[in-house]
């Protein structure tokens, strides 16, 4: 999981909590005692709930509550390429590109050894 980033919930990036509930950024209001300067809504709690600057929940132990910052997915596409022979296994390998068209440009130039193009594959970022 990736650290809360209180800037980052500023503009908006998307929050989630350590036991997996979308968290939505309200406000900062630096001038609230410490424990509660960070206001967020989170998935199936009816009130607004508050936390430290860092995202923690409480004070002390890791709490199911605390923020962290929600996983970026990005697809991208896989070729794989293959060779025949007595070394094929060994010889195997494969090439990520960021858009499908650029994945099945790169397959039509090389045909001889691929095995699959073009795999869309989901990625976190």
């Amino acid at each position: 999981m990736k650290p809360f980033d209180l800037e980052a919930a500023k503009r908006g990036e998307p929050l989630v909590t350590r036991d997996g509930r979308k968290a939505v950024f309200i406000a900062h209001v630096p001038e609230f005692d410490k424990a509660h300067r960070v206001v967020c809504r989170i998935e199936r709690i009816a009130s607004p709930v508050t936390y430290y600057e860092d995202g923690r929940a409480l004070h002390r132990e890791p709490n199911g509550s605390d923020l962290f910052m929600a996983p970026k997915k990005q697809t991208v596409y896989l070729n794989v390429y293959g060779n025949s022979g007595l070394f094929a296994q060994r010889n195997n390998s494969a090439a990520v590109f960021q858009t499908k068209a650029d994945a099945q440009i790169n397959a039509d130039n090389n045909a001889a050894g691929i095995v699959v193009r073009a795999v869309p594959i989901e990625i976190e970022v």
